[in-house]
């Protein structure tokens, strides 16, 4: 309840006198494979972006969870998008969930982006994020990569390394992603991540190194069917080697203001 509270406070005050909103409500339903063991995970989420000047974006989003062998949850995360000068702008955002094994107790996010080339068209990444989870265990992670801007298209990589304690293991990430289309008219992304997934299982009187392989791929779908409004629609699938196949599906509409 006190997640949706803040929610409610935190819009009411970025609504004021802003420029430019949008909101985004979106349903997810993940059946995991083998579904006797996992179950199906739910979700309903929202998102708000208000953009108040030419610098700066402020977001707030909310999700409620719904998973088959896991109590409810919930998850506030609120940030920024900020121009410092033409070449240079930062994503900060901070995350806060309710008590269960699968939401952070809390997480720290923060992204520089360099502008270069001519066009301002190419911008590295040089990112960082620490998780903090309802157990003992906490996660690091550094990021590096780049996005190319073309006409109608755009190109993502980023490579993560994840430090997971306890046990200080280090696990590699490698992120794909395509967008082709135009604003006001449609995206779509097209997404591959591939690497590892390793941490400690401190739940046992023996704890042990548990490391799987991990592939992810989507597909995003973003249309305008009005000026300021539209639809989206994903699919995705997660390969988690040794553990669950997942196939997830979204459903969500967004309106601009």
């Amino acid at each position: 309840m006190y997640i949706l509270l803040i929610l409610i406070f935190t819009v009411s005050i970025f609504s004021i006198a802003f420029s430019y909103q949008r909101s985004e409500y979106l349903i997810t339903y993940d059946k995991l494979n083998p579904y006797k063991t996992y179950g199906e995970y739910k979700t309903i989420t929202y998102n708000y972006f208000n953009k108040i000047n030419d610098t700066t974006t402020y977001f707030v989003s909310s999700s409620l969870f719904s998973r088959t062998i896991d109590k409810e949850g919930a998850l506030i995360n609120i940030g920024a998008y900020k121009d410092w000068n033409k070449n240079l702008y930062t994503y900060s955002s901070i995350s806060f969930g309710t008590n269960s094994n699968y939401l952070p107790r809390y997480r720290l996010d923060h992204e520089f982006y360099f502008k270069t080339l001519k066009d301002k068209n190419l911008v590295l990444s040089l990112g960082g994020s620490y998780i903090k989870y309802f157990d003992v265990h906490n996660d690091l992670i550094l990021s590096l990569g780049f996005t190319y801007y073309g006409d109608g298209y755009n190109f993502t990589y980023k490579y993560l390394i994840n430090n997971n304690n306890p046990g200080s293991l280090i696990s590699y990430t490698n992120i794909y992603s395509l967008g082709i289309g135009y604003e006001k008219k449609y995206w779509l992304y097209l997404n591959y991540n591939v690497g590892d997934q390793s941490y400690l299982a401190t739940y046992l009187i023996n704890p042990f190194v548990v490391n799987n392989k991990s592939y992810y791929y989507s597909i995003n779908y973003r249309k305008w069917t009005k000026d300021n409004s539209g639809f989206i629609i994903e699919y995705n699938y997660l390969n988690l080697k040794d553990s669950y196949i997942k196939n997830g599906f979204v459903l969500g509409i967004f309106k601009e203001y």
